[in-house]
């Protein structure tokens, strides 16, 4: 009998946490995405975007267990006065029976595709600049009800015959954390803690007083 495989998506808003369970053989998977909403200063928000609905969807892998999941994000400024961004991706695996934590085998198995206007799946430099802190900023002023550029297209998966009994049991969770801080008065400093000189010529020439 043809075995079937998976991936099934269920979204919460609760967290931003996309998450992919591994079950015996790589046979299906669990899919989750949350939203998080993180106020890093009083009535300042932000709202993680998706276009994957409310309920269940199911995807198929293919025979050669690969699929590409399109998640569309985009952040919108939720708070009653304009900010600054960043965003912090971290993907790791957790064990199913311990929960103990263990490395990504292969980043190529588990692949971020980001929006560029210019091609290919790297992060747009013309909206985002990766510091050395590990976030992406975003390099202008996010105005109050305004969604930025689209951020995260879609994650590809792809495993290795090899890896399978690697990623048995396993849980693999790409947290994607989106902060926000208030445009004003050099708040992203302090907040963030900010010395990158380079960022901060960067956000100081769309800085509001």
């Amino acid at each position: 009998m043809k075995s079937i495989r998976k991936l099934v998506v269920l979204v919460f808003m609760v967290i931003a946490i996309t998450s992919v369970t591994f079950a015996k053989d790589i046979e299906w998977f669990i899919f989750n995405s949350k939203t998080e909403y993180k106020i890093a200063t009083s009535k300042i928000n932000v709202d993680i975007n998706k276009s994957i609905g409310d309920g269940p969807i199911s995807i198929d892998l293919d025979k050669e267990n690969k699929s590409t999941f399109n998640t569309n994000i985009d952040f919108k400024d939720m708070s009653t006065s304009d900010v600054y961004l960043r965003v912090l991706i971290f993907p790791y695996l957790t064990d199913m029976n311990d929960g103990s934590y263990s490395e990504i085998l292969d980043l190529d198995e588990f692949k971020l595709n980001y929006f560029n206007e210019k091609g290919g799946s790297e992060i747009d430099t013309s909206y985002w600049y990766a510091s050395s802190d590990g976030y992406y900023y975003y390099k202008y002023i996010l105005n109050n009800d305004e969604i930025n550029n689209r951020f995260l297209k879609s994650i590809y998966i792809n495993i290795d015959d090899s890896n399978k009994k690697y990623y048995k049991s396993k849980k693999l969770t790409i947290d994607i954390i989106a902060e926000v801080v208030q445009a004003r008065n050099d708040a992203y400093k302090s907040v963030w803690n900010v010395e990158d000189e380079k960022l901060i010529k960067i956000l100081d020439e769309q800085v509001l007083y």
